[in-house]
């Protein structure tokens, strides 16, 4: 099975696009370049793919769960031992050893801030080569605790439905377009 984004089939194929700079650069390409990174809502980052050392991360790691991009730098393994949720460690260690081989991953899991709180991030890690030869990971850590706390409302919702009608003396019937999708015992 492929596990590579589709994307990337059509970038090989894609003739090179020039870049165009905007008006704005100064010609400081390292301050424009982390200042796009900085301005980015969502946590960008790069690991040495054989040791898996973090040796950049933007600014976002501190807006979105308290901890300072240092700590990421400074310290091995300091993401997957101290911000990822203890429960989700297994699989994201799997997402790590994934993007090596595959050369993408894939993952949504529970992030811990600095206060407790439960951020859900979906992670996205692509394998690269830099131009000294070195094996990169590069990823994205997106928030998506929104949604995820939407599904789990949903998924309430739905089941407050399922034990009323289940309870109700009165007939039940969910259709659509005509079709009975649903009915309950007092149904039948």
């Amino acid at each position: 099975m492929d596990l590579t984004d589709p994307a990337d089939h059509d970038r090989e194929q894609r003739p090179h696009l020039r870049v165009s700079v905007p008006i704005s650069f100064t010609g400081d390409v390292g301050g424009f370049l982390f200042d796009l990174l900085s301005d980015i809502e969502a946590i960008v980052w790069e690991a040495d793919a054989d040791t898996l050392a973090v040796e950049f991360v933007n600014d976002r790691v501190r807006d979105l769960l308290g901890h300072e991009p240092m700590d990421m730098i400074a310290v091995p393994g300091f993401w997957s031992d101290t911000i990822v949720h203890p429960d989700d460690r297994a699989a994201f260690l799997e997402a790590d050893q994934r993007v090596r081989s595959d050369g993408v991953s894939r993952l949504t899991y529970r992030a811990l801030s600095t206060t407790g709180e439960i951020v859900w991030l979906s992670s996205v890690a692509h394998l690269t080569i830099d131009q000294e030869g070195r094996r990169r990971i590069r990823g994205l850590e997106t928030d998506v605790t929104a949604l995820k706390r939407a599904e789990e409302q949903a998924r309430e919702s739905e089941e407050r439905f399922r034990l009323l009608s289940e309870a109700s003396r009165d007939s039940v019937i969910v259709h659509s377009g005509g079709a009975i999708l649903e009915v309950n015992q007092a149904f039948c």
